[in-house]
């Protein structure tokens, strides 16, 4: 859970109140704050679009700015098709991600989302949702599991803007 402290630091971050918030998983080295909090799977009945929130608002301006320079398309068109160690290790980010997100549903949340559509989206999407594991939807996601857990995308982030990222 969170403390008293990090909630009233993400209440800030965030502009509002987190939903589905479980605890701070990394915390900011210059400050001491929040930059990432696990999300629970499903809030208010409904799965959540990221099982990592980054909450930092300056790591947060840092990785809008990456994408603003169509960073991702460059991945998708050149990086990732281009080397299949690259493409294979993605892939294998999303389906961790994915069986990560389904071990922390309750066994009753499991049974109850037998006859619900959300079911197959929490099964079978990665990272951000994404269905096709070559493709990367949101370096915020990707960088915010990176942060709690390590992947690629989140470690070639590291080594090409490495002077945005270490806030």
């Amino acid at each position: 859970m969170l403390s008293e402290q990090d909630y009233q630091t993400v209440k800030r971050q965030l502009g509002r109140a987190p939903r589905g918030a479980k605890r701070v998983v990394c915390y900011g080295k210059a400050k001491g704050e929040p930059q990432v909090i696990e999300v629970h799977p499903l809030v208010e009945g409904k799965p959540f679009p990221s099982l990592f929130w980054l909450t930092c608002p300056r790591l947060h301006k840092a990785i809008a700015k990456i994408e603003q320079t169509a960073w991702i398309k460059h991945l998708e068109n050149k990086l990732i098709p281009e080397d299949p160690n690259l493409k294979e290790q993605l892939k294998k980010d999303h389906l961790r991600y994915q069986e990560l997100r389904w071990t922390k549903l309750t066994e009753d949340e499991k049974n109850s989302l037998s006859n619900v559509p959300y079911l197959e989206s929490l099964r079978n999407t990665g990272i951000g949702g994404v269905r096709d594991f070559s493709r990367v939807r949101c370096l915020h996601m990707h960088y915010a599991h990176h942060l709690a857990e390590k992947n690629v995308i989140g470690e070639l982030m590291d080594q090409e803007f490495q002077t945005y990222l270490y806030l």
